[in-house]
This record gives C-alpha cells, structure tokens and sequence, in this order.
C-alpha cells in the first residue's frame, strides 16, 4: 500500500486536566501534520515507513487557572522519517519559535510552575505504573532496540521573565531573544553532542555559550561569554542586606566551564576564566552620598569550584570608598548594613575566641590553634590599587579628623580565607596638593575584628581644607595650619586600640563658634606657648579617654615653654635665613628623596614651588641642584627592591618596569617557592639541602609554611651570615622563608654606578 500524500490542517485542540489542585488548561490553536506511507502485510514482517514526516504546531497556550506558565508561538518538526521493520526514526529537525515563560517565586515562597503540577489530592499514580498496569508484564521476546537520531533542535524568539515577590519591591531579570542549538541527538548517549546558546537581558547585557555535552558521562565543557550585564536590577535584594543604593554598575565574564556529574560534589563545577565590574557606584540610601565606587575591578586569573576560589591578580582602579570611625569606636559599615544582615554576630562573624598576646602585637596565630578552616576557601594571591580616592575620618580621636585621599595606589597580598593568614597591606596616596597618606600593616579580612595590626600616617595636611566637623578645635574654627597624624589601629579581643600622635603646624585660630554643646578654652594662650621654634604643637594625643576637652598639662606646658624661650633666642639668625626662603620656618636648603627612590614625595615637591616663588621676586638670584645618593640609606633599600622583583617574577607576577612589587608574604606558598627557587639558583642545591635540613632538624615541631610581613618599612629583615654548625642552635624558633630572604637580600648587590644613575634621575 502506497500513500503518495497525507495532510492535515487547521486542527485546534483544547485540554483540561482538572487532576490538579488548579485544573490545567492546553490549547493549540493550529494543527498541521503531512507525510507519505508505505505499508507491506503479506510477507514474513510486516513493513511500515512513514516518510516526509512534518509536523506544525501553532498558538500554544499552558495556563494554571489565570496564571500563564507557557505561550509558544509555533512548533516544527521536519524531515521525519518513522521505518517500523528497521525500527529507525530520524527527523531533520525540530523548531520552537516565539515562546513566552515567566518564573515567579511569590511572597511566600511559592514557584508559580511548580505549584501548578500539585495533585487535586492524594499521591499521583507514576506514569510507568499505569503504564505497565495497561500493557501488562512485558514480552520475554527479545527484539533490537530502536534507534534514532534528530539531526537538530532549536529554539528562537524566545523570553524568560523572573520575577520575585519575596523582596519588596519585587525583583526581577527578562531574558529576551533566547536562541538555542542541540545537535546530533541519538540513542548513543555517549557522543558529544554541540550545543549553543545566547540571550540577551532587557535590563542589559549579552550572554553566549557554546561546547559540548556528554549525557551518557554527565559531562559538559562549555565556553561562555558575559557582556555589560547591568547590576542595577540587583537593588531590590540589597536593599535586604544594606542601606545602599546601587546607582550603577556592569559586570562581564569569560571563560570555561566544567561539569562532571560524577565526580567528587566539591569537583562537579569548575570555572576558569576572568571576569570585570565596570562603574560600580554605590550610594547610602539616607544621605545619597558615596559609599563605595571603582572604575573597573577585573581579573583574567580566577579558577573556581563549589568550594574554592582561587585568583592570582585582582586589579582595582578607580576606587572611591568611605571609611569613618565614630565616636564609639565603631565603622560606617555597621550602620550601614541592616539590622537583619547585622544580627547578633554582625556579618555571620564567628563566636569570638581569647586573643593571645602574640597576635595582638601583630603576629599571626599558629595553625595549630587557628579556627577550623570554612567550607569555603579563598585565595587572592594579590590585589593591585590604582587611582583611588578614600573619603577617611575618625572621630574616636580628640581632635577629629577627616579628608580625603585621592591618588590612593598600593597593594595587598596574601589575601586568604585560612584561619590565622593575614593580608600584608602597602598604600599610599595624596591629601590635597603636597600632602601625603600612607597606610600599611597586616589584616585578616574574613575576620577584621579578630586580627588588625594597621599604621597610617598623613603628612603635610592643610587643615582649612580639612572637611567641616574636622575644621573646629575646642569651639573655634581653624584659619590655617597643618596637621600631621600617626595612628596606629590595633584589634584585641574586638576592641580597637591605638597609640597615636598629632602634630598640627602653625595653626592659626579663627573664629569663636557658639553652641550649647561648645566649650571654649584659653587656646590662644596655650597655642602661643605649646608652639615650638618651628610653630608646631605636638599634641600626642590617645584614642581613648575623653573626646570633649583636650587633655592639656599646663604644668608642662609651662616647662616647655622656657626651653621654648632659650631655643628661640639660640635659632634667630636661622629663622631670619628661613623667613628669606617663605618666612614659614621651612628648612628649604634640603630636598630630601625617600631612599632608593627617584622622585619626591608630594611634601618635598611643595618645598620646589616655594623656592620657585622666591627666585621669581629675586631675578638675582640663582639655584643650582643637584641629584645625591646615600650608599648607607639607598643602597639597603635598592637591594630590597631587586630582591622583591625577582621574587615576583618567579612567582609569575607581571610588573611594569617602574612598578614596586609590594611586600613579600612568606606564608604564600608561591613566595615560598620563589624564595626556594632563587636561594637553590644563587646559592647552590646543595647548600639550599644543608640548610632546609638544618632548619628541620631545629624545628621538628614546626611546619615550614610558617610566615611573616617582610616589609621595608618595618626594618626587621638583616641580612644573615653563612650558617656553621655552631649556629644550628640559632634557628630554632626561626621562620625559614624569612631566613632565605635575610640570606638573599645580603648577597643582592647594588654598584656605586648605579646609585649614581639614581642621582641623575633625580
């Protein structure tokens, strides 16, 4: 029998299933089907081939009552083929066109498709169940399996609205243009079969992916591409968690994912690739001010699995960030983060734990008595800072402080999420035009309140520019005058500490202010005595106690201010010299250059411009400068410097050839394979051996990844001596990696040439 054509149009179907706790309705507004047949029954088998199989489907709709689950435009099956004798199907493919789904998660927490497929009542009897009920127990009879193979499935046009009322107001994301390609579908689970697919998100952004997938392994490589996905849409779930506003943002990502579904849970999941976030601003949602802000954060070196992370350089630039310490010793950040989010241990912090002496005077915990290590571990190797700008203030001190840094540029290694690492932190930027921030130590940023050991320093302030609660001293504003700050932040036990000193210079009074909360002191009289030769007063001020009145010896005072006297009488002739080069007492006659670097700090660059209008007023008047070395103060430093590079770049870190490496952290493991590599190649193998047994038979106890901050600011690190045999003894208790670096910063050479090439560079 032969069927040359069979067509079927215009069919409309419309079901209910009323089998659910909200009866399901389907329609299909248009049915198409055609094909040729061909059929044998008088032979040993019987023979059926259904061929030209297509098959039209139009004006799908699936609704749960009033509720949409699913509109699809148009459905096509082409190029069938359905062979009963062969017991082969294969169709060319099959195309779904223009459909519509919405994902809503309402207030109580309800999926609206998944609520859809609940049971009227009772527990729905399995499909196969019935099925075997109504066929009965299967033939013994063996016969060969079907195969089958469709060529490609695809969709277009489609979206994918996701919206969720658990947050008010609600959130949501529309995926739009959703086009997706499965190709090569067959019995043979085991064939990687191409899969593609993109969409784009109404709110913004761009997403691709394309690779392969193994069913029969549950394996999947995928290469995907994220671009200019808008962050603003995630405001609604912040709002859960802080008062912020997220003003702006874009986020993409690149890179390859790994799936195997049968491997190890925490194994499953693998990315490598990097990602960006580009124009992030955040606002506090009171005042409308900045809270946080960068330019761009990227990283193209970040691996990640469900329970790790892992990044070799993170890059932030352009970051605006608001620190303020209040009164109470505590942060913006508290007030900033929702009662909710803020709980009884604010961020999820841990129970707190005694901290040893040790490690309040900035030495890290033991592993041995370290917390437990969390599920989740992080690892960034090293955060790279530029062309920052920081809105800082503590109002803990007695007289607050606040401005601004701009210029903010450093580094932070060693970040970790291991109980017990601390990150080694450098940083420095500019206060208005000549003054100069700097902030370095150690900090366990996955527990700050557990372990901070940070010193910044400000130099050179103007104190007019200061921001207006900074500007008031004791009920009067500040003319002129600036300020110098040495403040140290230390954690023990939760509680901030600190040992700091304040200088302010040739400060000038102005106004009286009026107040019910203002006491007004003798000031000027104190000021007038305080004031040494150079017109500065040293307040050395503490953290803690009183935060009204200043603390003011006037019995010291008095005693200071006749060696005052004496010491003017003596330095006259000097403040008249100096009164010639701007008549502020600056000793102008020195251009001093931090050691073993090439140009000025914003402070000595400010001593050039007072020079430059001077000789402007006195044509007669001539400059000669001249770049200098120290080989006591440059050298030591130089040879820092080089050691710290080569260490860098063994550890694969790129720098740019006017760019400092930062600190070495000698508990990073790929510092320690640097610091090993470079004392094998400088030293020999053999000596390199000698010493690491040494040094483990000293400390059998003691694990070789022990660290410490090896900073040039610290001036811990002396060069050591070759070992003998009667200083074993001497390495007991000692840190090995920091002993390689004493070893190979004493053997770094710095030639007077080339300390003479520093001075013609300056």
């Amino acid at each position: 029998m032969n069927l040359a054509k069979f067509s079927l149009n215009g069919l409309g179907i419309h079901v209910n299933d009323a089998g659910f706790a909200t009866p399901l309705d389907a329609e299909i507004g248009n049915l198409q089907v055609g094909f040729t047949a061909h059929a044998e029954a008088g032979g040993a088998k019987a023979q059926a081939v259904l061929d030209d199989l297509g098959v039209a489907v139009s004006g799908v709709r699936l609704t749960s009552g009033k509720t949409p689950l699913l509109v699809l435009g148009g459905l096509q099956l082409e190029q069938g083929r359905l062979d009963l004798d062969a017991r082969e199907v294969h169709v060319g493919r099959v195309a779904l066109a223009n459909g519509k789904v919405e994902l809503r998660r309402d207030a109580k927490g309800r999926i609206a498709v998944l609520e859809a497929f609940k049971p009227a009542s009772g527990k729905p009897v399995a499909a196969s169940a019935q099925l075997d009920k109504k066929l009965g127990k299967k033939s013994d009879k063996k016969e060969a399996a079907w195969r089958y193979r469709l060529d490609q499935v695809g969709l277009a046009g489609f979206q994918v609205a996701v919206r969720d009322e658990t947050v008010q107001p609600a959130g949501g994301l529309t995926l739009q243009g959703i086009e997706a390609t499965l190709r090569g579908i067959s019995e043979n689970l085991k064939t990687p079969l191409p899969v593609n697919l993109g969409f784009r998100v109404k709110e913004g952004g761009r997403f691709q992916a394309s690779g392969k997938v193994i069913p029969a392994r549950l394996r999947a490589d995928i290469k995907l591409k994220l671009d200019g996905l808008a962050l603003a849409p995630a405001q609604p779930w912040l709002s859960q968690a802080a008062n912020l506003q997220l003003a702006s943002g874009r986020a993409a990502t690149q890179g390859r994912v790994q799936f195997d579904g049968k491997a190890a849970a925490d194994k499953q999941v693998s990315f490598k690739g990097g990602f960006t976030v580009d124009d992030l601003l955040l606002k506090e949602s009171e005042t409308g001010d900045r809270f946080l802000a960068w330019k761009r954060l990227t990283s193209d070196t970040v691996s990640a699995t469900p329970t790790s992370l892992d990044i070799d350089e993170l890059k932030l630039d352009g970051l605006g960030a608001k620190l303020i310490i209040y009164q109470d010793k505590t942060v913006n950040l508290k007030k900033i983060l929702r009662t909710a989010a803020v709980g009884k241990d604010a961020i999820g912090a841990p129970p707190l734990v005694p901290v040893s002496p040790d490690r309040a005077e900035g030495r890290r915990l033991p592993a041995a008595v370290a917390p437990a290590a969390p599920a989740f571990r992080v690892n960034i190797d090293r955060v790279r800072v530029e062309r920052g700008e920081v809105d800082f203030a503590d109002l803990s001190l007695r007289l607050p402080f606040g401005t601004r840094i701009h210029d903010f540029k450093g580094a932070l290694n060693g970040i970790s999420s291991q109980p017990g690492s601390a990150a080694e932190l450098e940083l420095d930027g500019r206060v208005d035009e000549y003054g100069l921030a700097r902030v370095t130590g150690q900090i366990d940023l996955f527990d700050p309140t557990g372990f901070m050991d940070i010193k910044t320093v400000f130099r050179n302030v103007e104190m007019v520019n200061l921001t207006p609660y900074t500007a008031t001293f004791a009920g009067y504003k500040i003319a002129s005058g600036k300020l110098s700050l040495d403040l140290e932040y230390k954690i023990k036990q939760r509680e901030l500490l600190g040992e700091n000193q304040i200088i302010m210079d040739k400060l000038i009074l102005g106004e009286k202010l009026e107040g019910p909360n203002i006491k007004h002191l003798p000031l000027e009289l104190a000021i007038a005595i305080l004031q040494d030769s150079d017109g500065k007063i040293d307040l050395g001020l503490p953290v803690s106690g009183s935060l009204d009145d200043p603390q003011f010896s006037y019995g010291r005072i008095i005693g200071k201010a006749i060696g005052n006297i004496l010491t003017k009488i003596v330095t006259a002739p000097f403040r008249a010299l100096a009164r010639l080069f701007g008549g502020n007492g600056e000793k102008l006659e020195q251009i001093a250059f931090e050691a073993g670097e090439q140009g000025l700090t914003p402070p000595e660059k400010e001593k050039f411009n007072q020079i430059t209008k001077i000789l402007n007023k006195r044509p007669g008047l001539a400059l000669t400068v001249h770049g200098a070395w120290s080989a006591e103060i440059d050298r030591p430093v130089m040879k820092e410097q080089q050691l710290r590079r080569a260490v860098a770049e063994k550890m694969g870190v790129k720098l740019a050839p006017d760019e400092e490496a930062g600190p070495i952290s000698t508990a990073n493991p790929k510092a320690q394979g640097a610091l090993e590599s470079l004392y094998a190649v400088r030293f020999g193998e053999p000596e390199w051996k000698t010493l690491q047994t040494r040094w483990q038979l000293a400390n059998p106890e003691k694990k070789q990844g022990v660290g410490e901050m090896l900073s040039r600011l610290n001036g811990l690190i002396k060069p050591e001596q070759p070992l003998s045999e009667e200083e074993l003894s001497a390495l007991k208790g000692s840190d090995l990696h920091a002993l390689l670096y004493g070893r190979l910063l004493g053997q770094e050479t710095v030639s007077d040439a080339t300390l003479k090439q520093l001075a013609e560079r300056r």
